[in-house]
This record gives C-alpha cells, structure tokens and sequence, in this order.
C-alpha cells in the first residue's frame, strides 16, 4: 500500500507568507501559499501559478493589535486592507 501522503525536501522555513515571493523568484526553490497571496505576488516577482495536485487544509487569519493603536488612522487602513484581501468566501 502507498501513502498518499506527499514527501518533498524542505529547504527553508520562514515565519510569514509575505517573504515567500522574492525568496522563490530570486531561486530555484517553489512554494505552497494561499492563492490569493500567491496571485498578488506573482505579477511583482515573475512567478508562475500551479494549482497544486492534493488539497491542503484551511486555516486561520488573525489579526491582533494593541488597544491604544484601535483607533490610529494608519493601523485602521492597515487593517482594512488585511480585511478586504481575506474577507472572501474560504477556498475548499
């Protein structure tokens, strides 16, 4: 019995999907990200888009900050930029 289970060589970890675009486009190396990141980015680093051949899970966004920026106009369109990139129906 095979596993269906896909097995590839990690050859880097990083801690946001927003430094993913240029590592991949200034490499050889590919990467899995959300399509709407991935489709942003794209046009900006020279990348192709691959649909991927297996589902991946969902997951979550959040957004966290501290209270006295609540109301500070930057932080405010910085997050309604975040909402309005992730407010879509969920991709399943």
């Amino acid at each position: 019995m095979t596993s269906s289970r896909v097995r590839a060589a990690i050859a880097l970890r990083v801690c946001s999907f927003l430094s993913i675009g240029p590592i991949v486009g200034a490499s050889d190396l590919l990467s899995v990200v959300p399509s709407n990141l991935a489709t942003l980015v794209s046009g900006h680093v020279g990348l192709q888009l691959i649909a991927p051949p297996v589902r991946f899970p969902g997951f979550d966004v959040s957004m966290v900050w501290h209270q006295r920026l609540h109301k500070e106009p930057g932080n405010l369109w910085l997050r309604s930029v975040f909402e309005s990139l992730f407010a879509g129906e969920p991709t399943r």
